[in-house]
């Protein structure tokens, strides 16, 4: 008997059980309110209608008693004896014009005038409980309105009455039909239902545990749509078991080509390290040193291995090259490219030589044409017309170019030559603000062929630095994907003071990394900053 009460006691705790039965509670009352509601109405009007058709008839009777004409004296007499014993309280007499005649008892709310405007006969007001109609008195002697004023609290206490009954009623039926529902829903729902999740708790337990379940829900075979989801589970997790075969069966090969991949992945990680180091190695650790002269570079990778790059280094006749340049890719083709491009411009140049694998006929015509000229500067820089050729005949199906400035400084008198093949342009700015823009001289190289690339020439004045950037600080954005722009490059230059060119790098570097905070870095960063030092300072 305990069990049985205990498993009352837990199916009537199911939710879905609870949630139904109360549904159907709450829709037998409603259903009942909406046909009480009516009935209610219906009662009211027809106890309304007793006591309109007792009143008739004793005023009938009273007329009958009369003969001749009736004075309104004569009126108040008749009429008055209906006051006294009977729910009738009082009554006012009008003429059918509706002039008064006499009032008896306790006078009436409704008036002749309410009734011919309104065209209503009768009233109840619901504070007091009375009950106004009023009649035609119309003979061949006389012809009045008559209109009575009823007690109806009798009225009152038997709707009273009527709604408890009913009410009492549409509860018992709530009742009954709520158990049936109750009882119906245990067998047929909520017992299936609760032996199907028990049998999902076991179905993921044995998944977890690699068993195989027995399932409760399937003892029975159902023909309903509760039996169509039972059939699908059983089917489903036979599906499961199955996939979970091919699982372990795959996993087993996934595991040795994990160890595989690992492996592979280390070794390549080692190879991008390596390869990391031996760009950075590319690019100078110090500068050639002067008295005259400052020299600061920052270079920030966007991946391990970047295509921007810089170059400093000297020439003859007390003559320095300055390079900066930015590979048109990212990533491992583009350091190769970069790698490519710096040789061949310190050999082109004449900072060194190569022996065998490299024709030099060009470059030893052109610095010879160069040393005849006397002008050192222009020799240097026909390296660059030269690795333009050498890429467009040696490696023009790659379709990788590069922006390039490269510029030959004479240490002694200030004298910039320089060529800038489509690099952004590089800012020359002194203690007094901007002086110049170095804007492009040609296109990229590894373009367009035959191109002759034409030097020009400035001056660097003392306390006067050279500013040069590759497109990833100017395209650099901050977290809401704006770019610092090379505006704001240009304001930073001239609002910020300073004194060397490590402190202008420094300016440079903490604006641009106040505007981007921690957004991701997209593009290689590289600047070059050269200051000619005032004497003076």
């Amino acid at each position: 008997m305990a069990r049985f009460w205990k498993g009352i006691i837990k199916i009537s705790a199911a939710r879905l059980n609870r949630s139904v039965v109360t549904w159907v509670f709450a829709s037998v009352i409603l259903i009942e309110t909406i046909i009480l509601i009516p009935s209610y109405g219906n009662r009211k009007e027809e106890l309304l209608s007793q006591i309109q058709a007792v009143s008739s008839a004793k005023i009938a009777i009273l007329l009958k008693g009369t003969s001749g004409e009736i004075t309104g004296k004569d009126m108040v007499m008749v009429f008055g004896r209906l006051v006294g014993n009977s729910v009738i309280l009082g009554g006012q007499l009008y003429t059918a014009g509706g002039d008064d005649v006499c009032t008896f008892g306790e006078k009436p709310y409704l008036t002749h005038e309410m009734m011919q405007k309104t065209g209503m006969m009768d009233f109840l007001d619901d504070t007091r409980y009375r009950y106004d109609f009023g009649y035609r008195l119309s003979t061949s002697q006389m012809d009045y309105v008559l209109v009575l004023s009823h007690d109806a609290s009798a009225v009152k206490m038997e709707l009273q009455a009527f709604l408890l009954r009913i009410s009492g009623l549409v509860l018992i039926i709530s009742i009954f039909v709520t158990v049936g529902a109750w009882l119906a829903l245990v067998p047929l729902v909520i017992t299936p239902i609760l032996k199907l999740r028990g049998d999902l708790i076991h179905a993921g337990e044995a998944v977890k545990e690699d068993r195989i379940p027995s399932f409760r829900s399937v003892a029975g075979k159902r023909r309903d749509e509760l039996g169509d989801v039972i059939a699908a589970f059983i089917d489903m997790f036979g599906q499961i078991q199955q996939a979970i075969e091919e699982r372990k069966k795959a996993e087993d090969s996934l595991q040795s080509s994990l160890l595989q991949v690992e492996s592979y992945s280390r070794a390549l990680d080692s190879e991008m390290e390596k390869g990391k180091q031996i760009q950075r190695d590319f690019l100078p650790d110090r500068f050639p040193s002067h008295p005259d002269w400052e020299i600061s570079a920052v270079f920030y990778p966007a991946k391990q291995v970047s295509g921007d790059f810089y170059d400093v280094f000297t020439l003859p006749e007390d003559h320095i090259g300055l390079i900066i340049g930015d590979v048109s890719d990212k990533g491992v083709g583009a350091a190769l490219y970069m790698a490519l491009i710096r040789s061949l411009i310190r050999v082109f140049s004449g900072h060194s030589r190569l022996v065998g694998g490299v024709s030099l006929t060009d470059v030893c015509q052109l610095g010879a044409e160069g040393a005849e000229a006397g002008n050192p500067q222009e020799t240097a820089l026909t390296a660059v017309t030269l690795i333009n050729t050498y890429l467009l005949e040696e490696h023009g199906d790659d379709g990788m170019f590069a922006t390039l400035f490269f510029g030959v400084l004479d240490t002694s008198t200030g004298l910039l030559a320089y060529v800038n093949g489509g690099h952004d342009p590089l800012f020359i700015v002194g203690q007094n603000g901007e002086k110049k823009m170095l804007k492009p001289t040609g296109p990229a190289i590894g373009l367009l062929p035959d191109i002759q690339f034409t030097p020009k020439q400035v001056t660097l004045e003392p306390g006067e630095a050279l500013v040069g950037y590759t497109d990833g600080v100017t395209e650099a954005r901050s977290p809401l994907d704006e770019m610092f722009t090379r505006k704001r490059l240009e304001e930073t230059l001239l609002r910020d003071p300073y004194h060397s060119a490590e402190q202008l790098l420094e300016n440079i570097q903490s604006d641009l990394f106040h505007f981007t905070e921690d957004a991701a870095q997209s593009d290689d960063i590289t600047i070059l900053v050269t200051r000619r030092i005032d004497p003076s300072e």
